[in-house]
């Protein structure tokens, strides 16, 4: 299940009751530094399952309503969602409701045309990317693919899982050179030949050892892990300062780093494939 982005009347709506201070019990800081935001929304009910208080039933939609939605600061966002939270969904919505029910009476007027206009050029982007993609696909099938679907937490398992697989072939070919000794060098005893000190002695030329190595996973495999990890970052990459946007929308060195990222992911659709 993948997150879906907030829409902003609802960001309006949650914002208008913070009182512009973080809604965990007795917590006083304040959201917003100047026009940057130094806070963070919460999931009651995360969209991800590795996150606590995942409920399978609720559907996207649900997960990114007013109901289940609070801000909190950065601390106490990490604590309630530590994968070892002692806080339960209705404790959270306790909190929500104490928190917003002491604002309802002098709501917060903040201005969302910036944000609003960021959230629209998001949209376009990844909407003009899916568009390259599709164009790339259509002139050969080895091009790389987009799931704009994918929230943060997901690109980075994607990556990890990647980068495992990396590191299980390159544990496998460490541990076969560690047995080259073991191997050639009786092979060699065996027929007669004794290498001297320093005598470089190509192993594959004797014509054994290749029926022990999986070379399209080595050659193919390892190329294709690695540069899709790579392309999973450039995305990440992109969703990370596309936030950071939101929060400071007035930051020209933030536009200026979107444009670049966008730009970088953009050129890798079109000129990276997978090898085959």
């Amino acid at each position: 299940m993948a997150r879906l982005s907030i829409k902003t009347k609802t960001l309006k709506h949650i914002f208008a009751l913070t009182g512009n201070q973080c809604a965990f019990p007795d917590c006083e800081h304040e959201l917003f530094d100047g026009d940057v935001f130094v806070a963070q929304v919460c999931h009651i009910y995360p969209a991800n399952s590795n996150w606590p208080r995942f409920d399978k039933s609720r559907s996207d939609e649900q997960n990114r309503e007013f109901s289940n939605l609070l801000v909190l600061c950065y601390k106490h966002h990490k604590i309630v969602d530590n994968v070892e939270s002692p806080y339960t969904a209705k404790q959270m919505k306790e909190i929500k409701y104490c928190h917003e029910v002491t604002f309802k009476g002098k709501p917060v007027l903040l201005n969302f045309a910036k944000i609003e206009n960021i959230q629209n050029q998001i949209e376009t982007f990844w909407v003009d990317i899916l568009d390259v993609v599709e164009q790339e696909n259509s002139i050969h099938e080895m091009a790389r693919s987009i799931d704009p679907k994918l929230d943060v937490w997901q690109l980075i398992e994607s990556i990890e899982n990647d980068l495992d697989r990396l590191s299980d072939i390159n544990s496998d070919t460490n541990d076969f050179l560690l047995k080259l000794d073991e191997t050639v060098l009786p092979f060699l005893q065996n027929n007669g030949f004794v290498p001297e000190e320093g005598c470089p002695i190509p192993m594959f030329e004797l014509g054994y050892g290749f029926s022990q190595i999986n070379w399209d996973m080595r050659v193919l495999g390892g190329g294709n892990f690695h540069s899709e990890a790579k392309h999973l970052l450039r995305q990440l990459k992109v969703r990370i300062v596309e936030s950071q946007v939101i929060a400071a929308p007035c930051d020209k060195t933030l536009k200026e780093k979107v444009t670049r990222l966008r730009g970088e992911l953009e050129e890798s659709v079109k000129t990276e494939t997978y090898y085959d």
